[in-house]
């Protein structure tokens, strides 16, 4: 069985990983800025294909 101490050193370990990985503020909104307009994006394309399809 593995001691307290133990899980407390992996605990920190995962906490500092996430922390040197995990994107900054301002990277994190570019990249939901990013997604936002692909989805948009692909919404229109799929309402045009709709209405391509309804017009035949």
């Amino acid at each position: 069985m593995r001691s307290i101490r133990s899980f407390a050193n992996d605990d920190r370990h995962v906490m500092m990983k996430h922390a040197s990985i995990y994107p900054s503020p301002e990277e994190l909104e570019a990249v939901q800025n990013m997604v936002s307009t692909v989805e948009c994006a692909l919404k229109q394309v799929s309402d045009w294909m709709d209405e391509a399809k309804l017009a035949r």
